[in-house]
């Protein structure tokens, strides 16, 4: 977002919350997905069961994001289409784009939690817990990358 952006959305009162869960919940549903996908592809089987129980956790935060619309009244959007598969990327790659996104999915949650902090705090709560969640799978992907590093010296 460039700062003109940032200055529009101060002085206009900020994005609709619902556009903001929306966004949100499009981006969890499509890094679930990504996380799923790079599980299919993993060299190794434990790897691959890491990488589904994190798309648990992110399939979990979609749901969760759900019912945050339930619970303002409005129906939830439909799922999103499927990132462009990356079979021709190494798993290193595909996980280090897997992470690059969630950094930033969870850079715009914290930002957006401390924007509705004030006009909705029960929907700034829940953006919060998830931007802390998502610090937890960011870690859990900088392990599995580390381990997946093909200049990694064992």
């Amino acid at each position: 977002m460039t700062w003109a952006e940032r200055l529009l959305r101060l002085t206009a009162g900020g994005a609709p919350p619902a556009t903001d869960v929306a966004r949100f919940h499009a981006m969890t549903v499509a890094g679930a997905r990504s996380l799923a996908r790079c599980a299919e592809l993993a060299p190794q089987p434990s790897v691959a069961d890491e990488l589904r129980r994190l798309c648990e956790i992110e399939t979990a935060a979609a749901g969760r994001l759900a019912e945050g619309f339930r619970a303002m009244g409005i129906p939830a959007p439909p799922a999103p289409t499927p990132p462009p598969a990356a079979n021709g990327q190494s798993h290193w790659a595909r996980l280090v784009q897997v992470l690059e996104r969630q950094r930033e999915i969870r850079k715009q949650l914290f930002e957006a939690a401390i924007e509705h902090a004030e006009t909705h705090p029960e929907l700034a709560v829940l953006l919060g817990q998830l931007s802390r969640e998502k610090e937890a799978l960011i870690e859990q992907l900088r392990d599995l990358i580390a381990r997946a590093d093909p200049q990694a010296i064992d």
